[in-house]
């Protein structure tokens, strides 16, 4: 194992006690002791851009981030990568999902550099469940309103058909890299994107090589993360894909086991 240079955990699940949730007086003595110490801390979530500036408001400063599943990288307020999706592609994915007979309901977000964009037929209890991940959030009714640069679609499927209904989606749309992110929600961004390439942008950015990054994860989007890094950490609640290729399995989420791991550093 490498000197560890790079820390670099995912949000839900992970580092997150709940939905927006956790130690801020503790994440800022660490973040402060460790960006001394020479060692960037990473978000790497599927969230977008504008949620994780909201989430670490007073910190984003001093980090680094990949965001929306590594199509958006960024480091102490600086861009390092962005991948888009055409309006072909966006046109022909909205079709394509709305087809699947699963879809009972229009459950389909944008998620771009400036908002979050869900269409106008959605009902409003799947527009409230937006609102608590994403900011910005704008109803549309065709694409021509929506005038921002996309990285991500997101929808979902009952949880029971939720890893078929990613295999039928990178199937039908060969341009598109389709990851589970929970029990129903899918992340839709463009292929050869994920967590790990993003985060490749980013070590390669500090001059750092895969050795030097520790990461956590608990869902199958951090699979490809985890097998990047050069220490990888899982915790109790992952799926057992992503414990299985983890060098350890830490403690819960909602006992801030990430953030004792990173004091171990100090």
């Amino acid at each position: 194992m490498g000197e560890i240079k790079l820390i670099a955990t995912d949000m839900d699940g992970t580092f997150l006690r709940t939905a927006s949730e956790y130690d801020r007086a503790r994440f800022g003595k660490v973040l402060a002791q460790l960006t001394e110490k020479g060692i960037v801390i990473c978000a790497a979530s599927g969230r977008q851009q504008l949620a994780l500036d909201a989430l670490f408001d007073g910190f984003a400063a001093d980090m680094a981030f990949v965001a929306e599943n590594g199509a958006f990288v960024s480091c102490r307020g600086a861009q390092i990568f962005a991948s888009t999706f055409s309006r072909a592609e966006l046109s022909a994915l909205i079709e394509i999902l709305r087809a699947n007979p699963l879809m009972t309901e229009d459950k389909i977000l944008l998620s771009g550099r400036s908002g979050t964009y869900v269409l106008r037929s959605s009902k409003p209890t799947y527009v409230a469940k937006v609102r608590r991940y994403y900011e910005n959030v704008q109803l549309f009714d065709t694409l021509d309103e929506v005038n921002d640069d996309i990285f991500k679609l997101n929808t979902n499927f009952p949880p029971a058909q939720v890893k078929a209904c990613e295999d039928w989606l990178n199937r039908a749309a060969p341009y598109v890299h389709a990851t589970t992110t929970g029990f129903e929600s899918i992340d839709i961004i463009p292929v050869g994107v994920d967590k790990a390439t993003g985060l490749e942008k980013l070590v390669s950015f500090l001059g750092l090589t895969a050795e030097n990054v520790l990461a956590f994860g608990d869902q199958m989007n951090d699979l490809e993360m985890l097998g990047y890094a050069g220490t990888a950490l899982a915790m109790e609640n992952a799926v057992p894909a992503i414990k299985k290729i983890a060098d350890t399995v830490i403690g819960l989420n909602t006992d801030d086991a990430v953030l004792a791991e990173m004091e171990k550093f100090v």
